[in-house]
């Protein structure tokens, strides 16, 4: 038997869309489920298709094995937040996705937009995209920063390694590291650069200052 989908794909165009002309925010929708709501959320994921063809969509998919209300409501909500639910057990604490943060679905994409904008992504290629494509793209440029910095303070130690132990004796074995933890919509990647570029900074006046001493 083939296995039937529920949705696929959410455009963050017609999430927005959406919540803009009903007044309805859809993270809300997961603390109240009704049968009105899986129909409205399986037409969103469905190319906004008709109500018939969602309930159609929706009694295929809950005649498969193990197949629940609850099953329909968490596969959903897979799909618009990805990973990093706040009530999911199987993810780290910091990597979580607190919704209750949000006045709307649409102010938590907003977050991933402004955070994507700052990398050049414009707003109209960010709306025009679907949620599985906007974790992608923010995960991978997640990774690229994290790899990027994680460079930069590799060459930082080396450097240090060839002059520091003149004028401290001793230098940590590895270089420092950061983790940009993807899909975390609570910490902001721009502070996490600028914490680092403060730490360079003070480690350069330290070094600096260092020097100067030794020579009077």
């Amino acid at each position: 038997m083939v296995k039937k989908l529920l949705v696929k794909n959410f455009y963050l165009k017609d999430i927005k869309k959406y919540e803009d002309e009903t007044g309805n925010n859809i993270l809300s929708f997961f603390n109240d489920i009704k049968f009105s709501n899986m129909i409205d959320l399986i037409r969103l994921g469905n190319n906004n298709c008709s109500e018939e063809q969602a309930s159609k969509i929706l009694e295929e998919y809950l005649a498969q094995d193990n197949h629940t209300i609850l099953s329909v409501m968490l596969e959903i909500k897979e799909n618009l937040i990805g990973i990093g639910d706040n009530n999911d057990n199987d993810v780290d604490d910091e990597d979580k996705i607190d919704i209750t943060n949000y006045s709307s679905l649409t102010e938590l994409y907003n977050n991933f937009n402004m955070q994507l904008m700052s990398v050049g992504l414009s707003y109209s290629e960010f709306w025009a995209m679907n949620t599985k494509e906007m974790y992608r793209v923010f995960n991978s440029i997640c990774i690229k920063i994290q790899n990027e910095t994680n460079r930069e303070l590799s060459n930082y130690h080396t450097l240090a390694a060839m002059v520091g132990g003149a004028v401290w004796g001793k230098l940590q074995k590895d270089a420092p590291k950061v983790n940009m933890t993807p899909v975390n919509t609570n910490k902001d990647v721009d502070d996490d650069v600028a914490i680092i570029n403060a730490k360079l900074k003070s480690f350069v006046n330290i070094h600096n200052k260092s020097i100067k001493e030794k020579g009077e």
